[in-house]
């Protein structure tokens, strides 16, 4: 019984971890208005999914911390 609901959990929390890495891919290459590089994909992509998804989720928090990324200011 515990294994299984523990093992739902795991599976919900991947799910959660994947929509958070989604969201801010998205939310980047809309912002960036190209596609990630390789590095970029590979590390920012992580650092700012842990972010959102520690800040709870908030939509409006991701967006502040892309817009003022170094990434985002070298392109602007």
């Amino acid at each position: 019984e515990k294994l299984v609901q523990r093992g739902q959990e795991m599976r919900e929390l991947a799910e959660m971890e994947k929509v958070a890495s989604c969201t801010v891919r998205t939310v980047a290459e809309r912002m960036l208005g190209r596609e990630l590089h390789r590095d970029e994909y590979l590390t920012w992509v992580p650092e700012l999914a842990q972010s959102f998804a520690e800040g709870g989720y908030d939509y409006t928090a991701l967006v502040r911390e892309v817009a003022t990324s170094e990434v985002y200011r070298t392109i602007r």
